[in-house]
C-alpha cells in the first residue's frame, strides 16, 4: 500500500452522520507538455488495471456488489440525500446536472456577462438549462449544440463557431468506458474553444492512468483546473466534477489542431480485440501521482462513509429512509438560484 493512500476499516456498527453542507474544490496542477511530440495512442489486448488508490477501489467494489437489488439500491440513496427535494424547493423541474452546474458557478464565480454573443458546446443536453438560466434567456444570440450525434459526425469541417462554454459527460458503465468517451469530447472540445472559455467534465471514477492522461492533457490547455463535488450532487455517487477554467490560447494552431485530430483518429480506429492504455508517451511527476490520489481519498472516503451508513440503516427494520425535510433544499435554493440578471 502506498505510504498516502488511506487504510479502510470496515465498521459494523449501527450509527448515522451529519455532514456540514459545504462543497470544498482542490486546485489540480498544470504540468509543462510538448503536446505535439508526446501524444502516441497505445492499443493492448489487456484491459487497463488499477493503478491508483487500489485499497479505495477495491473496498469500494466489495461494498457495491453486495448489492442485490441495484435499482432499489439507487432509489434508497436518492431518497436518503439531504438535497433530494431541491424541484419541489425550487418550484422548477430540472435534473440535478442543473443544480450542481449552479452550485458549481457560484462557488467557483464563473460567468460570461461581458458576452454578447454566446457560444455553448454540450455533449449532454441536460446542462442547457444551466445556461439558459444564467444568461437570463436573453435577446443576444445564443448557440447551443448538443446533439452528440451530429457534433461526432460533423467534427472538424462542419462545425463553425467557438465556444465560451463546454460541458462534457458520459453515461458509459465502467471507467475505461466513461474516459474513452470523454477522450473523443475532449479532442472535439480543444478545437473549438474560445480563448478565457470554460469547460466542465463530469467525471466518474479516476483509478487508472488512462484517466489521469486524459486529466493531465486537458489541464494542460487552461489557466487553472479544479475538482469538486457539488453539495447537490449524490454523496453515494462516484461523480465529481473537472472544471477548467480560462483557455489559454486564441487559436491553438495548425500542427496542435493536427495532433489532436490525429488522436481522435486513433481512438476511433482502436480495434475491437484491444483497449487504449495510454494517449500520451509522458512519465507522470510523483506530486501529480500524489494529487490523484489524495483527490480519489477525498471523494472515495466520504462516498464510502454514506453507503455504509445507508447499509448499516437498513438492517434495522423500522428505518424511514425517506428523507422529507425540505429546510436544507430551501436554503440551498436561497444561496445558489439567485434572480439571473
Amino acid at each position: 500500500m502506498y505510504k498516502n493512500q488511506p487504510y479502510y476499516v470496515k465498521n459494523n456498527n449501527f450509527f448515522t452522520q451529519k455532514r456540514v453542507s459545504t462543497m470544498i474544490y482542490y486546485l489540480f496542477p498544470r504540468t509543462t507538455l510538448f503536446i505535439n511530440s508526446i501524444c502516441k495512442v497505445i492499443y493492448r489486448e489487456y484491459h487497463p488495471c488499477v493503478d491508483y488508490s487500489q485499497s479505495l477501489f477495491y473496498y469500494q467494489k466489495e461494498l457495491l456488489d453486495k448489492m442485490e437489488n441495484k435499482e432499489k439500491w439507487d432509489l434508497i440513496c436518492k431518497q436518503t440525500h439531504v438535497y433530494s427535494n431541491l424541484n419541489n424547493a425550487s418550484k422548477m423541474n430540472e435534473s440535478t446536472t442543473f443544480y450542481d452546474l449552479m452550485e458549481i458557478r457560484d462557488v467557483l464565480m464563473i460567468n460570461f456577462d461581458g458576452v454578447s454573443d454566446f457560444f455553448s458546446l454540450h455533449f449532454q443536453n441536460m446542462s442547457i438549462p444551466f445556461i439558459k438560466r444564467i444568461r437570463n434567456m436573453c435577446i443576444k444570440d445564443h448557440i447551443c449544440i448538443f446533439n452528440k450525434e451530429y457534433i461526432y459526425q460533423n467534427f472538424p469541417n462542419k462545425i463553425s463557431p467557438t465556444f465560451h462554454f463546454t460541458y462534457c459527460h458520459s453515461n458509459k458503465k465502467n471507467e475505461y468506458e466513461n474516459t474513452i468517451e470523454l477522450l473523443l469530447q475532449m479532442c472535439i472540445m480543444l478545437c473549438l474553444q474560445k480563448k478565457g472559455s470554460v469547460c466542465i467534465i463530469n467525471m466518474k471514477d479516476t483509478f487508472t492512468s488512462l484517466s489521469l492522461q486524459l486529466i493531465i492533457f486537458v489541464s494542460y490547455f487552461f489557466e487553472k483546473s479544479y475538482f469538486l463535488k457539488p453539495t447537490s450532487n449524490l454523496p453515494t455517487s462516484s461523480e465529481k466534477y473537472f472544471v477548467c477554467k480560462g483557455f489559454m490560447y486564441d487559436n491553438i494552431g495548425n500542427r496542435m489542431y493536427s495532433t489532436i485530430l490525429k488522436l481522435y483518429n486513433d481512438i476511433l480506429l482502436c480495434p475491437s480485440n484491444c483497449h487504449i492504455i495510454s494517449i500520451i508517451n509522458y512519465s507522470v511527476p510523483l506530486f501529480v501521482i500524489n494529487k490523484i490520489e489524495e483527490i480519489n481519498s477525498i471523494f472515495g472516503q466520504s462516498r464510502l462513509e454514506h453507503i455504509h451508513t445507508i447499509m448499516n440503516n437498513l438492517e434495522n427494520p423500522e428505518w424511514n429512509y425517506e428523507n422529507k425535510d425540505i429546510e436544507k433544499c430551501n436554503e440551498w435554493c436561497g444561496k445558489f438560484l439567485k434572480s439571473p440578471k
